[in-house]
């Protein structure tokens, strides 16, 4: 059975209670005791030292009277008087005759009255077989003890007032317990009442009743708690109207987005998905099914392996169903879920498919009669002899070569960003690459009068690559540094850490604006167009470099000031065998 609070406060209060009388009882009942034992001693002294000098006057002048004596006196104070001798003999006494007597030189009080110490003693007389209380008076005659005076009373005579005494005292404290357990009962049913219907309100409020308030008249603590209860329910029932109010705004976003999206946990249960998700998978209730049950892909399952093995964003390409996807994976933190987001990015394939297959024909298209336009021009040269007609014939030779040069980057742009494009990757020392490249400006250097600087150690990694497109990328790197830098070095230096290889490609050139550093890698973007055409430059080259080092899972960054040069920096994934 539940123990409620009022049966708690009202059975505590009524132990406290029985146990308080208990004890107040038993300390009265044995102070009381001790009380008589303590009043009835004092009175036998007393009665002893008035008998003292009779006594002492007919020990020495009519012994033989003593015993008389003493029974008229023992009736008159209904007390027992002995008088026992040094020698422990009784001489008289008023209950018994004393040659019948026991020789007393053995009992306590006898012997601490002839040591001349005033004694007392308590116990059970054989002789008339009752409870006595003995007090014992030396009796001295030229200051040595000849005597002893016993004055006993019966306990009897103390008992029976001690009774009423303690009967009458329970009685009140019995009295005094039933009104306080009344009392009691009244103050806990006072304390639950609220407490109880506050416990009510909570349980309401726990099953989502906010309409539930507490009505409690006292003002006190409880008035308070009441008071604090209540203006909690107004608080929260504000705080889930305007959570019901966000998930369902959350829930209609949810259930309207375009983007499929899905929620999984560790285990690769469906946790939650929206309608596009279900569309998408072509099940109309996913919930608490496998994510492999419902997407087998390849693709997809290797993504979500990775995430589950260590969690980090993730995002990929999927084909599904004939149409292609953006996935994104992000875990939530401390869930041990996963939220996975599927845009339809098919169309937009489409389109660069269709832009990259244009450009790519139209390349070709051009590439022929370019080829052809540059051969007259060589023919043309030969026929030509004034000095006029040279000139023109060398701006149509220079606008030519640049045509024919973005043609050749618009062909490799198409070949890289083709899905079906591989590269031929072996183990390549970059080291040997950087050298090889280098040689290939040493006349530009010369002629503008740059110094090329190759920090290159020793020993170093080889990195898994394809080697013409690696080349390709530093020849555009450096033409890039040689190109922008009148004056000062160009630096080409490598190092690697424990995973990556870093080539950094540093110059002392015009630099780039910090609002179009995020510009630089994008297709026919130049920082300065004056200088590019000068130069033959077609804006290409820097997007060439992305698309490369993209190809072989590495990174590039850009740092740059203006006037002060730019640094280039490519990390490519390191190769875990050695050269062989």
């Amino acid at each position: 059975m539940k123990k409620t609070l009022f049966f708690k406060t009202f059975w505590a209060g009524a132990l406290i209670l029985v146990i308080a009388v208990s004890l107040i009882t038993i300390l009265t009942a044995t102070s009381l005791k001790r009380w008589h034992r303590n009043d009835l001693r004092s009175h036998l002294e007393q009665i002893g030292r008035s008998l003292e000098p009779a006594i002492t006057d007919m020990l020495r002048s009519d012994p033989d009277n003593l015993d008389g004596w003493v029974k008229q006196m023992g009736k008159r104070i209904n007390a027992r008087i002995s008088i026992i001798l040094p020698d422990g003999r009784v001489r008289a006494d008023s209950s018994a005759l004393p040659e019948n007597m026991d020789n007393h030189s053995d009992r306590p009080e006898i012997s601490a009255a002839l040591a001349g110490v005033l004694s007392s003693r308590l116990r059970f007389s054989r002789t008339i077989m009752a409870d006595m209380l003995y007090v014992a008076l030396p009796l001295r005659e030229n200051s040595e003890v000849n005597a002893v005076l016993r004055v006993s009373m019966t306990t009897e005579t103390i008992r029976d007032l001690r009774h009423k005494l303690e009967t009458r005292i329970l009685l009140i404290l019995i009295s005094l317990l039933l009104l306080s357990l009344v009392l009691t009962y009244f103050n806990s049913r006072r304390i639950s009442r609220p407490i109880s219907g506050l416990a009510r309100a909570a349980r309401a409020v726990a099953e989502g009743d906010f309409t539930t308030r507490v009505h409690v008249a006292d003002r006190g603590e409880l008035g308070e708690l009441a008071s604090s209860f209540n203006r909690m329910v107004s608080r929260q029932s504000e705080m889930f109207s305007e959570m019901s109010r966000q998930q369902n705004q959350l829930e209609t976003i949810f259930s309207t987005m375009r983007e499929a999206l899905a929620v999984i946990s560790i285990d690769g249960t469906v946790l939650i998905s929206n309608r596009s998700f279900d569309r998408m998978v072509g099940v109309d209730a996913p919930k608490n099914r496998k994510y492999w049950e419902l997407l087998r892909s390849t693709e997809f399952n290797t993504m979500i392996q990775s995430l589950f093995a260590s969690p980090r964003n993730i995002s990929g390409e999927i084909e599904w169903m004939e149409r292609n996807y953006l996935v994104n994976l992000t875990p939530l933190p401390g869930a041990g879920e996963y939220v996975v987001t599927f845009m339809d990015i098919t169309e937009r394939r489409r389109l660069e498919t269709i832009k990259r297959d244009f450009v790519g024909n139209v390349s070709h298209e051009l590439k022929t009669p370019l080829t052809s336009i540059k051969g007259f021009l060589e023919v043309l040269e030969t026929e030509v002899k004034g000095e006029e007609g040279m000139k023109f014939l060398q701006i149509i030779r220079r606008n030519v070569e640049r045509m024919i040069r973005i043609i050749r980057d618009l062909l490799l742009l198409s070949r890289m960003e083709d899905k079906n494009f591989q590269l031929k990757t072996k183990p390549v020392c970059l080291a040997d690459l950087v050298r090889h490249t280098a040689r290939m400006f040493d006349n530009a250097i010369r002629q503008k009068g740059l110094e090329l600087v190759l920090e290159l150690p020793k020993q170093m990694p080889a990195v898994t690559g394809d080697p013409s497109r690696l080349e390709d990328m530093l020849v555009n790197l450096l033409d890039n540094a040689v190109k922008y830098t009148e004056h000062g070095t160009v630096t080409v230096s490598l190092q690697a850490d424990s995973t990556w290889a870093i080539l950094k490609v540093e110059d002392t050139g015009i630099g780039i604006a910090p609002e179009l550093r995020e510009r630089v890698f994008e297709r026919f973007f130049v920082v300065d167009v004056s200088r590019s055409k000068e130069t033959g430059g077609t804006g290409l080259g820097l997007s060439i470099v992305k698309h490369i080092v993209l190809l072989h899972n590495g990174e590039i960054n850009v740092e740059s000031r203006p006037n002060h040069g730019t640094t280039f920096r490519v990390h490519l994934p390191l190769d875990p065998k050695p050269i062989d």
